[in-house]
This record gives C-alpha cells, structure tokens and sequence, in this order.
C-alpha cells in the first residue's frame, strides 16, 4: 500500500472516531429500575439526543411480560387507555390476549418508560399478573383433561404452542391456541372456563397427499391466518390446512373464511355475488346460515352466533 492510501486511511479512521465521539456526547440517559425479569432488574431509560431524527430503532408496542414471562403480544393501542375511567388498562389487555377476561386479571401495570434492550428502544412495559383458572385440554379432537393453571402462560403468537410442547411434553405440536370458552357454549368443554386446543403432526395428511389445493386469494394462495389457511377440494368445498400444510380440516364448507382469535366463519350453503360496480372484478359470499368453528373444526354454539 502506498504512503498516500494509508495516510487516507488513517485520516478517515480519525474523522469516524471524532464523529462517534460527538454523537456519543450528545446523548443524555436518565435510567431507573422499574422492575426485574428472571432476577435480573429491568431499566426504564429517557433518551434525548441531538439527532432528533433517529427514532427508527423506536417501536411503539410495549415490551409484555406476563406471569413472569416474556409474551409476544403486538398490541400499540394499550396506550389508548383513559384517565376518566371510560376504558380500563384490564379492558384493552383483553382485547390484546382474547384469551383473558377482566376477572382472570390479578394485578396490572403500564410503565411509561423508554426500555433499551439489545440496542432497540421499546416504549414501555406492560406487566400483567393472572389468576390460575380451569384450562380444558384437547389434543387433535380428543380430550385430555382439565389442568390448573395461569392462563397468563399461554397467551401471545407462540404461548400456547410452548406450554404444549414444554410443559405439558405433548410430542411433534405443530399449532395450539388458548381460548376463552365463557364466550363458546362448547357442549365437549363443559363448564371449564378456557380450552387449549393443540394439534400435533400424528394423525393429519399433507395437502399435496391429499389432493387438495390451497384457496385462491387476491390473485395468490391463501395466507396463513391464526396458524390456518384455506383448502379446496375439486369440487370447490372449503376446508383447512396448517402452515406445515397439514390438512385438520378437511374441505366440507360452502364457504369459510379465515382463522382469528381461535375461530373461523363458515356456512354450508349460499352463493357467491358480485360487489356491485366493481365489473366481476370483487366478489363475496352470500348465505343466511352462517356459523363459527374452532381449530379442529368443530361447532361453535355462540352467545350471539348472528355476530360476524
């Protein structure tokens, strides 16, 4: 290397540094312990700094920890909370865990503090406390019993598929969802207030072995909603898949559509209409028997089984 070359190194080694340094000194954190996670403390932290424009790392869905554990809840609107009373910080930690109702909540708190963890902000934490419950197990349709637990340890995108595999040691679990079943009338849950249903690889055939296809969608393969997407037989009947494509259920419906919170919507009869003015281009699904299922495909019987 050239005397030149390695003089321009040096001199941009040293324009980097100086620039570091002028960034670093501009940052002001104020920190304070507001709680602790697996005995280590956990550190609120207000940040100014003079680049007022770098917020990209800021995100503004709290950090959740549930009874103690970390839950992968995406849920911004928590903040919307209202200091009249009108909404309660237990109303919206429902609405973001569907599995949870007001009295299952023991305690919870909303800490308005910046988080800085692994070098991403994250705008304040959420810590919620719930109180042990009857929880109705069914593995791939079949009834397991009825255990005892907090229903805090299974909510979140993957709570509930990690208690079934971790806890409960429930071999080759492909997808689980925890509901509420206060709001089903389940004739197989009896009275226990929340179901975990899991389905496991054991029983269930491939898409592709079957001979179905997935359903077609704004120009594509349907996409996986709550871990299911929509299947067709050659007849048109609408069934579901996994998003390891194996089929629970398999196509019987006229018409269904997707999985969220634990349930879908289906009828067995009906037609399919064109939006008006949209030149054939828009369609849906008219029928006047609509019902709701669960994840294994079974009924529903709703408290209000008109409600879509």
């Amino acid at each position: 290397m050239k005397l030149t070359e390695i003089k321009y190194v040096i001199i941009s080694i040293l324009l980097l540094t100086m620039c570091i340094s002028i960034y670093a000194r501009n940052i002001t954190v104020c920190g304070h312990v507001v709680g602790k996670h697996d005995g280590e403390p956990m550190t609120g932290a207000t940040v100014k700094t003079m680049f007022a424009d770098r917020i990209d790392s800021v995100v503004a869905n709290p950090l959740w920890i549930v009874d103690d554990s970390i839950a992968d809840v995406d849920y911004p609107e928590i903040w919307y909370q209202s200091p009249f009373g009108e909404v309660s910080l237990e109303t919206l930690i429902c609405e973001a865990m569907p599995m949870l109702q007001e009295h299952d909540i023991e305690k919870a708190e909303l800490i308005d503090s910046t988080l800085c963890i692994n070098n991403i902000l994250i705008k304040g934490l959420c810590r919620v406390w719930t109180k042990p419950t009857s929880i109705h197990v069914i593995v791939d349709g079949e009834n397991r019993g009825i255990i005892e637990e907090y229903p805090g340890r299974l909510v979140g995108k993957t709570g509930a598929i990690k208690y079934a595999s971790n806890i409960l040691l429930i071999d080759s679990v492909i997808d689980a969802v925890a509901i509420d079943s206060e709001n089903f009338l389940l004739t197989s849950c009896g009275k226990t207030k929340k179901m975990l249903v899991v389905t496991t690889k054991g029983h269930y055939p491939s898409v592709a072995e079957s001979g179905f296809k997935p359903f077609q969608y704004d120009n594509g393969d349907d996409y996986v909603s709550d871990g299911r997407y929509r299947i067709v037989d050659k007849d048109g009947k609408i069934g579901y898949a996994t998003e390891d494509n194996a089929v629970i259920i398999s196509p019987r419906f006229a018409f269904g559509f997707p999985f969220k919170n634990g349930r879908a919507k289906v009828t067995d009869s009906g037609h399919l209409e064109e939006v008006k003015g949209s030149n054939g281009e828009y369609h849906y699904w008219e029928s006047d028997n609509w019902y709701w299922i669960d994840k294994m495909g079974n009924r529903l019987g709703m408290e209000n089984e008109a409600d879509r």
